[in-house]
């Protein structure tokens, strides 16, 4: 009665934590706060014995072929970091991270591992480096599984265009596209059509452009395209319904926007072309002054005012005889007035860019119209500006073209600051160097040689790698990773087997509490050897020795077994067999434990092997690349040089040409002014003549008179 009693108490406690069914008595508040305990411990061991065996599956997957360098938890937050990088414009960075999460296969999460293969691949191909990225991209498209295929796909082929690689792009457009195997989304179609306009196959890239649903973000894009390749057919008329539909369309983004303003310039134009000059002001006048492209719309407004100017001169040269007065100088005021809003408009951009590629040409243009504005002293002024600013500027790119050493050194910095550069050593303005990288053939040639001299950099630097690596890998005995694991499994068997004990000692705890007479003494005898025993089964534990481990447990329970047995409640028995349950969980965590200690080691050698194989390669690959590069980049270095040389002598003859015409103008104004001053003096002549005749004839009537 007494045992029963006992063990009443312990699982009225115990109900709360174990779902058993409790009916409260007064007796119970007396034993509450040692029965609490019990419960407490037993929870506490409980979750402590879920994480580890949580953590020994951890363990157990991460010895595995590519998984020993950075946990899996390590992988996720590299793998986070690495996608920040990405998106701030960080490619080298990135690329360098997403390498290291693939080639080691550290993602345990398939959907990740394909993110990082997309993301390294798209990395290498922002930082131009397109012919690792196609090794890259390549790799996606084999695997026809991967939820990226249909993106490398397209990506392949806008690169190679780039790369003017047209076997490679007719073979991947018919294995992937023609074939079937790439569905024909919007952006892919949109992303072939650009291919194959950008290669000059107007056909194909009608019919893929065309296909682009109206409701896709990409559609705007497709018939922007299209409407370009109707302006080179020579399809103007056509081309202007495509382009006014687009600007038709609503603005939602600001790549909308930037397709709207290109759109209203190649109506602008379209229209100057066809001579609709007031429908092409119209649509210039429809981009805001703050669009990217406003120095475009108000250098070509300029020009339609011109334009218009000049036909309206044309009409009155040619028609004079079949015009009246009146109308003769209706037109010719019109004329006057689109002058003075071609002046008004150079002056306006002058304003607000005096430093433009646009600048040098517009300012001898004032001066021209300012000739036809009669406005002599400020056409004056504007030609002596030419000839005072651009004289010392052609004569600089003049010693430029014909110096040896001054194009290589130029380019040299032109490579270093790009459109940064702004040559004030020589006293060339803003506006000259800007023409520098505005020349087609040097501007072509700098992103040649830049996108090779990337290419020795990353050679460099990849070489810097393998020297440190080298030493590392020729002395390396083990690798990091798996030194960590290492540790994680000694701390989680030794973690189990205390937990065994703790089990153990709650387990006689219990027993003691329930029993009583010879059995509790026995039990409590029991418990008070437990801590001891667990110090021996950790240093056996330590030294590998799961055996002893093992048969001290199993000793240790069949010491609690007999005393169980003399528990006849069976809810007591349920208590005990959870207690069973938590020591077999900790027993195959132990197992899973015991074999990744046994796979760790051979794994470690063959992941090494691996390692340095693979380093090999890459140091063939990347002497490989340093031979063919240093060739290229000879062969690169002393055309772009010529480039260089050749772009300043255009330069030279464009400045010079300019300085010319202000002389010419110079000599122009003094022209029309002798012209005015012979015209006046002919009219003052004209009219001295014709009063000395009317006054003759009045003297002759006087005359007349006077004989009468």
């Amino acid at each position: 009665m007494g045992n029963d009693r006992g063990s009443r108490l312990l699982l009225a406690t115990l109900g709360l934590g174990l779902g058993l069914v409790v009916l409260g008595t007064p007796t119970l508040a007396l034993a509450s706060k040692a029965d609490d305990e019990l419960v407490r411990r037993y929870e506490s061991l409980q979750v402590d014995v879920e994480e580890l065996a949580s953590d020994a599956e951890r363990i157990d997957r991460s010895v595995a072929p590519g998984r020993g360098f950075i946990t899996s938890d390590q992988a996720v937050q590299r793998y986070q970091d690495y996608v920040f990088l990405h998106l701030v414009g960080e490619y080298e960075q990135a690329a360098e991270g997403f390498y290291s999460l693939v080639t080691t296969v550290a993602l345990d999460d398939a959907g990740l591992h394909w993110d990082a293969e997309w993301y390294l691949a798209e990395s290498l191909y922002k930082m131009g480096n397109l012919r690792t990225a196609e090794a890259n991209y390549r790799v996606i498209v084999e695997d026809t599984e991967h939820p990226f295929h249909d993106d490398a796909v397209r990506r392949l082929l806008e690169l190679y265009v780039q790369l003017e690689d047209d076997a490679a792009f007719e073979k991947l457009y018919e294995e992937e596209i023609i074939a079937g195997r790439v569905q024909a989304t919007d952006l892919i179609t949109y992303a072939i059509g650009k291919a194959f306009f950008q290669k000059g196959d107007y056909v194909q890239a009608k019919a893929n452009l065309g296909d682009v649903s109206a409701d896709s973000a990409w559609f705007r894009k497709a018939r922007y395209i299209l409407g370009s390749i109707m302006v080179l057919e020579g399809n103007l008329e056509t081309a202007s319904q495509v382009f006014r539909s687009i600007t038709e369309l609503s603005v939602e983004t600001q790549d909308d926007r930037r397709v709207l303003d290109l759109s209203l310039l190649a109506l602008g134009r379209i229209y100057m072309e066809l001579g609709m000059y007031e429908e092409a002001s119209n649509q210039y006048g429809r981009i805001s002054s703050d669009s990217e492209y406003l120095a475009d719309k108000l250098y070509e407004e300029v020009w339609t005012f011109i334009k218009q100017k000049e036909e309206i001169r044309k009409l009155r040269t040619q028609s004079g005889e079949e015009l009246s007065e009146e109308e003769l100088a209706l037109l010719k005021a019109r004329e006057g007035e689109l002058v003075q809003q071609s002046l008004r408009g150079i002056d306006i951009f002058l304003l607000a860019y005096p430093e433009h590629p646009y600048t040098p040409k517009l300012k001898l243009l004032r001066g021209h119209l300012q000739i036809q504005a009669v406005e002599y002293d400020n056409a004056m002024r504007s030609y002596e500006d030419v000839i005072t600013e651009y004289g010392p500027i052609r004569e600089r790119f003049g010693e430029l073209a014909r110096s040896d050493d001054k194009p290589k050194e130029y380019f040299r910095e032109l490579l270093k600051s790009g459109e940064r550069f702004q040559g004030t050593r020589d006293q060339l303005p803003p506006y000259a160097m800007s023409m520098v990288m505005a020349d087609r053939d040097l501007s072509r040639a700098i992103t040649v040689y830049r996108d090779l001299e990337d290419q020795r950099q990353n050679i460099a630097a990849s070489e810097s790698i393998i020297r440190e690596l080298k030493g590392v890998l020729e002395n390396a005995e083990g690798i990091g990773g798996f030194d960590q694991i290492r540790y994680d499994l000694q701390l989680d068997r030794s973690l189990g087997v205390q937990r065994h004990y703790e089990l153990a000692q709650l387990e006689a705890d219990v027993l003691a509490q329930t029993l009583s007479g010879d059995a509790k003494r026995q039990a409590e005898s029991v418990g008070a050897g437990v801590e001891e025993r667990k110090n021996t089964s950790l240093q056996a534990i330590a030294e590998a020795d799961s055996a002893t481990v093992q048969q001290d447990l199993d000793a240790l329970r069949g010491q609690l077994q007999p005393l169980r047995r003399q528990v006849s409640d069976p809810r007591m028995s349920d208590l005990f067999s959870k207690i069973d349950r938590q020591h077999e969980i900790l027993w195959t965590a132990d197992r899973k434990l015991s074999d990744a200690s046994r796979r760790l080691g051979p794994l470690e050698s063959e992941e090494l092997t691996r390692i340095r194989a693979r380093f090999d390669r890459e140091v063939a690959e990347v002497d490989k690349q340093r031979q063919e590069l240093e060739s290229t980049l000879t062969e690169a270095q002393t055309v772009s040089e010529d480039l260089t040389r050749s772009g300043f002598g255009r330069l030279e003859d464009f400045f010079a040409d300019s300085v010319l015409r202000a002389d010419v103008g110079i000599v122009d104004v003094y022209w029309a002014q002798k012209v005015e001053v012979s015209d006046e003096k002919t009219r003052v002549i004209e009219e001295r003549n014709a009063l000395r005749d009317q006054i003759s004839r009045r003297f002759e009537l006087i005359e007349q008179k006077l004989r009468l």
